[in-house]
């Protein structure tokens, strides 16, 4: 993703931090041998229109621009 985002610009909000947090859980789940499903750990993006917990979610639009949800 951050090789070519700069020529795509498909992102909004990018939570790298989150996501290598979450994938070092998941390894360790993995090691244990307690996945949570066989997708445990597997990257995925989410679209803007959609909340996510503690994730800025902007529609896109300058109306919501400082908006994070809290669901």
């Amino acid at each position: 993703m951050e090789e070519k985002e700069k020529a795509l610009n498909a992102f909004i909000t990018r939570t790298r931090e989150a996501a290598f947090n979450q994938a070092d859980e998941a390894d360790r789940r993995f090691q244990k041998g307690t996945p949570l499903s066989l997708l445990d750990g597997i990257p995925i993006a989410v679209k803007d229109n959609l909340c996510t917990r503690g994730v800025k979610t902007t529609c896109g639009s300058r109306i919501l621009n400082n908006y994070v949800a809290d669901l």
